[in-house]
């Protein structure tokens, strides 16, 4: 189990500790986390956009440390990936097993009648409030908090209102009749779970939450709404030490989060549909300086990670002194999967085959255009050994040399433009207000011709 909720660069030792996987099962997560915790399903959801994307890794890491710093006796589980399908499946394997959530958070986007879900390329999937309903009934979920815009409209049945009163589906229902500020949603949900593991009924848990959040945000607190019943008390008693947080990933390897990825959504479909395709072995990511390959391969294992239990490592090829070569890359790679070290390079190569044939596995080689053209194939050969068993490796490089297109279980995903507009727009906003800017006077279409690197600059 991870300590925090982020994915971290573990300490690397002559004698390695062996790696435990953290449960990629809500059932499996609730059941090492003991009946004397309050059971919390994640669904946080951010399909792909060209427009302003949400950073739930934000939202998730909040809510974790909140959690972590009132030593709550929680088991959070983060869903993976975030798919209805995915939430039915759990619900289900939940309830069979004893251990239904007690509470179910939805972070994401949503209206009065739908929730917006990802499909399983990252694409958005519209699930209306009747569907959520039938998944929820005889769940044995009790409270449902839906951090999604409009999740409890004023103006019409709002999906809380429905939940929570007309459906009667769950005890109690949360939402806001309009968007509220990631850390406003943060001091709630945790100020709301703080009280709920104390024993309070949920109407009293509710009114101690909103008045943690009164003093930081008076506009979510006007727009924050709960349907249900008041007095409902969770059978308890929480009596666990330390929370358990599980992001829905086995936290194996080590691999730099992306909190916004802005743009490319045809481009991560695409290579998304290679990763998931058992045919293929390996994607590489080419273009010029710049452009956003990395960025683009981080976001992919990211996305992705649910489907390598095996765990998503990176291995930069910049991360070597003098001439980096393909033993180095490899042995990178090892060190951060934790594996024992080896002298030979068989061996080397057959420990992380070993790995990756037990559990499918990422690797992600970045800057390829540091190696030299026999490095590079010594690294490609490797790539043609992985097991046709859900094991993959992403290779970003400058303009593809020629002997890239003579592996077939080899896709390519070229990028030849920067950022379309709309992405480059809310890119330079969004570097303006981490930088403190009031605005940028900045045509992302002129200035940089959209190439991240550039709009940074």
């Amino acid at each position: 189990m991870q300590p925090s909720c982020e994915h971290g660069p573990h300490g690397l030792t002559a004698e390695p500790t062996p790696p435990t996987a953290d449960p990629t099962h809500a059932v499996e997560a609730f059941t090492r986390g003991g009946r004397d915790r309050l059971r919390v399903l994640v669904v946080a959801a951010a399909p792909l956009d060209e427009g302003h994307p949400l950073d739930l890794r934000g939202e998730w890491a909040g809510l974790c440390g909140a959690v972590e710093q009132g030593g709550l006796p929680v088991t959070l589980y983060r869903l993976q990936p975030p798919t209805f399908a995915a939430l039915k499946n759990a619900l289900i394997a939940c309830r069979a097993a004893g251990r239904a959530p007690h509470v179910l958070h939805f972070a994401g986007h949503g209206s009065p009648r739908h929730l917006l879900f990802e499909d399983e390329f990252g694409g958005p999937h519209r699930v209306h409030r009747d569907e959520i309903v039938d998944a929820l009934h005889s769940a044995g979920v009790e409270v449902a908090v839906l951090n999604a815009c409009h999740g409890a409209s004023t103006e019409t049945r709002g999906l809380a209102q429905v939940l929570g009163g007309e459906a009667g589906v769950v005890r109690v229902a949360v939402g806001y009749s309009d968007r509220v500020a990631d850390d406003s949603a943060v001091v709630f949900s945790g100020a709301l779970y703080r009280a709920l593991t104390a024993g309070a009924a949920t109407g009293e848990a509710i009114a101690e939450a909103r008045e943690a959040l009164v003093a930081l945000d008076r506009f979510a607190y006007d727009r924050l709404h709960n349907y249900g019943d008041p007095h409902h008390r969770l059978a308890g008693p929480f009596t666990g030490h330390t929370p358990h947080l599980f992001d829905g990933t086995t936290a194996l390897g080590q691999r730099p989060e992306v909190p916004r990825f802005f743009g490319r959504v045809d481009e991560m479909k695409r290579a998304g549909g290679w990763l998931a395709d058992p045919n293929v072995r390996a994607v590489a990511v080419v273009g010029v300086g710049g452009i956003g390959k990395t960025t683009l391969a981080r976001a992919l294992g990211q996305r992705h990670a649910w489907r390598f239990p095996g765990g998503v490592v990176e291995a930069s090829a910049r991360m070597s002194w003098d001439a980096p070569t393909a033993r180095e890359l490899l042995d990178l790679a090892r060190a951060a999967l934790l594996l024992p070290a080896e002298e030979r390079t068989a061996q080397l190569v057959q420990r992380l085959l070993g790995h990756a044939k037990e559990r499918p596995t990422l690797l992600v080689f970045d800057n390829l255009e540091d190696l030299a053209p026999a490095e590079l194939t010594r690294l490609l050969r490797f790539a043609e050994q992985l097991p046709l068993n859900g094991s993959k490796a992403i290779l970003t490089l400058r303009p593809a040399p020629a002997a890239l297109e003579d592996w077939p279980w080899l896709r390519t995903e070229t990028l030849t433009r920067g950022l379309a507009p709309r992405a480059a727009a809310r890119y330079v906003t969004h570097l303006a207000r981490e930088k403190g800017l009031a605005a940028l006077d900045a045509r992302p279409d002129r200035d940089g011709g959209g190439l991240p690197l550039a709009l940074a600059q």
